[in-house]
């Protein structure tokens, strides 16, 4: 191993470790004294090593430890947060953008034809009552993107808002510290986790929201932050104790009297499962690339 630079043991070095890792240049951190000392594999990557480190702590990429900024102090600030989110924000957006799709439920003389296009399984609604297709029609017609589509669903104003401040909140943590590649695959498959689990426990039935997604992106940073505690997401213990909390009481009924409907207890038990489990597999692999 060959020493590339030394920083301060209070500077957080998960972007780095990121970006080196994105790289693919075999590095190591040791600690000495009050000093963080990079190594690198190969003599050749310390110039590139050197100025990557440069480079982020230019743009305010490495911070204290704990203390990473996610929050916009100015309005040039603001503008600079949306770009450094890219994936978050487009997630974000097309959310917004289809939240039309379930007026057509509660308006007069409203089409159900979007939300019927989005649902799990199809629908339609002769007499006013809803009459569902199966999954083995929609697998054998290859409309496969129903897989996915309901975590776009919402129905109500608070539903879409909570659901969309935890995809902020969250997402774009994994977005910074994991990657792009990473936060979209951890979307996708708690999304076909949530909805595939939803409609085994339920059966053919309305329902959607990215709230199997929060789950699977709580899932997936509660491991990573215990595996890869260098590279935490900077969350606080009590939102994950909060999170099991909500899915207990889900499952015990109380909370859809309380919200006024039945909540996707399946659908929050699978972003869940796979949540917590891509975030055992992402930090092994993280953590043997490194090495």
């Amino acid at each position: 191993m060959h020493t590339a630079l030394t920083f301060p043991v209070e500077i957080d070095p998960a972007m780095l470790m990121r970006v080196l890792s994105q790289m693919q240049i075999g590095y190591r951190i040791n600690y000495q004294d009050n000093l963080q000392v990079l190594l690198v594999e190969q003599e050749s990557d310390i110039e590139c090593a050197r100025e990557i480190f440069h480079r982020l702590s230019r743009e305010g990429m490495l911070p204290p430890r704990n203390q990473i900024s996610f929050y916009p102090t100015s309005i040039g600030n603001f503008v600079h947060t949306l770009r450094r989110y890219p994936a978050t924000l487009t997630l974000v957006v097309i959310t917004l953008a289809l939240f039309p799709a379930t007026f057509g439920l509660s308006s007069p003389g409203g089409s159900i034809a979007w939300l019927s296009a989005l649902t799990f399984v199809p629908f339609t609604a002769p007499s006013g009552y809803l009459v569902f297709g199966t999954l083995d029609s929609v697998l054998q017609t290859g409309q496969f993107w129903r897989l996915l589509t309901p975590m776009f669903i919402h129905f109500g104003t608070l539903h879409i808002v909570f659901n969309l401040l935890w995809v902020w909140e969250v997402g774009r943590r994994i977005e910074v510290i994991c990657g792009i590649p990473l936060l979209l695959m951890v979307v996708l498959v708690s999304s076909l986790c949530a909805n595939v689990l939803q409609y085994l426990y339920t059966g053919p039935s309305l329902y959607g929201g990215m709230s199997g997604v929060v789950f699977g992106l709580l899932g997936f940073g509660f491991v990573w932050s215990r595996m890869r505690p260098r590279a935490s997401l900077g969350l606080p213990d009590g939102i994950y104790v909060a999170m099991l909390v909500l899915l207990i009481i889900g499952f015990s009924g109380a909370l859809d009297f309380a919200m006024v409907g039945a909540v996707a207890n399946g659908a929050h038990l699978g972003g869940l499962l796979s949540g917590l489990f891509l975030g055992a597999v992402s930090s092994l692999r993280d953590s043997s690339r490194s090495q």
